[in-house]
């Protein structure tokens, strides 16, 4: 038998204060970087979901959420995909002769030729 836990005044005070809950990301208006890029995604993934703020991240929210119920090959897809945008900010500076045309590759870190002129 599952043992339910008592609701306490404290948990009604926290209720009240909003402590409840934590936020994970602050986004100011419609204009914001970080709203444009989680609309983006939602409505790739939603074509038909309606265009407002509480819609948009709702559906994002249950995406997130579909991360637990996942198969574990495609949520390392995801999660190695993530990795390999992730900046470091790491430099190795200027070396050898002719490297002004090159980048450094995310995935290997060779030296790649640019398509981009200097």
């Amino acid at each position: 038998m599952t043992d339910k836990k008592q609701i306490t005044i404290e948990d009604i005070k926290n209720i009240l204060k909003g402590d409840y809950l934590t936020p994970l990301l602050h986004i100011r208006d419609e204009e914001d970087p970080l709203y444009k890029n989680i609309r983006g995604m939602v409505m790739k993934a939603h074509p038909k979901a309606e265009d407002y703020k509480t819609n948009i991240c709702s559906i994002f929210k249950r995406m997130m959420e579909q991360l637990n119920s996942m198969e574990a090959n495609d949520y390392n897809k995801i999660a190695s995909i993530f990795a390999k945008y992730e900046v470091q900010g790491k430099n190795r500076g200027i070396s050898g002769e002719r490297t002004y045309g090159y980048d450094i590759s995310r995935v290997d870190r060779k030296l790649i030729r640019r398509r981009r002129p200097n």
